[in-house]
């Protein structure tokens, strides 16, 4: 098992033990084969499909899974830090038409503090 992956396969480890999962069930709830499920438990680094699956199967949102595969980095421990990654995720989620706006807005917010 790869070192990257061993906090990965430990998460999922323990998120299958709360809800008294076996690999079968994870695999049955995720639509992803059973196999699949045995190589990622042994340290193979699934792609973001497979985690999405697995992340909807488990109702955790998609970003704590490829967190917590090493996907995307820790969120800081910082509180401002950790807003402003989260503001980032969010606008990465919106259309190209909608993040125009935002800036927008944010534009408009940040030249009535210039009063």
């Amino acid at each position: 098992m790869t070192t990257r992956n061993e906090g990965f396969v430990k998460w999922l480890l323990g998120e299958m033990e709360v809800r008294d999962w076996s690999q079968s069930d994870l695999a049955r709830k995720a639509d992803v084969s059973h196999a699949r499920i045995s190589q990622i438990l042994s340290g193979d680094t699934p792609g973001t499909k497979i985690l999405t699956r697995i992340a909807r199967a488990l109702h955790v949102p998609k970003e704590e899974i490829l967190r917590q595969a090493g996907i995307l980095p820790p969120l800081p421990t910082n509180g401002e830090k950790r807003e402003a990654v989260k503001m980032m995720e969010l606008f990465d989620r919106l259309a190209p038409a909608e993040r125009e706006r935002v800036l927008e807005y944010v534009e408009f917010l940040l030249s009535r503090g210039k009063r």
